[in-house]
């Protein structure tokens, strides 16, 4: 599975003009996105961070390393979740729906 960082490296905005990447791919995100993804993810997001609760609390660290410790599993989860789902999702809308006029 490839992972693109960058607009202008995924392949199927590669013909579509730089002023428009950035709405062509705003659209496929929207339109790729699950009811039922948004819960997953909202879930493993809610677990994950009780137990990083827990833990931090049972170490007794500080309320700046908890927020920290938050912050990295938020990021983390966020990173795996675009790398494992929207990005490929996004793509095969793109697939679909490039050829089409306009986003309208």
């Amino acid at each position: 599975m490839a992972f693109y960082w960058r607009l202008k490296d995924i392949p199927e905005l590669r013909n579509v003009p730089v002023k428009d990447r950035r709405e062509w791919w705003r659209e496929a995100v929207v339109r790729s996105r699950t009811s039922r993804a948004k819960w997953v993810f909202f879930t493993v997001m809610l677990i994950s961070l009780t137990g990083v609760s827990t833990l931090v609390r049972h170490m007794g660290w500080g309320v700046l390393a908890r927020f920290g410790c938050y912050a990295v599993v938020g990021a983390t989860l966020g990173l795996i979740q675009e790398i494992s789902y929207q990005q490929p999702h996004a793509r095969a809308w793109l697939r679909l729906h490039i050829n089409e006029e306009s986003l309208d």
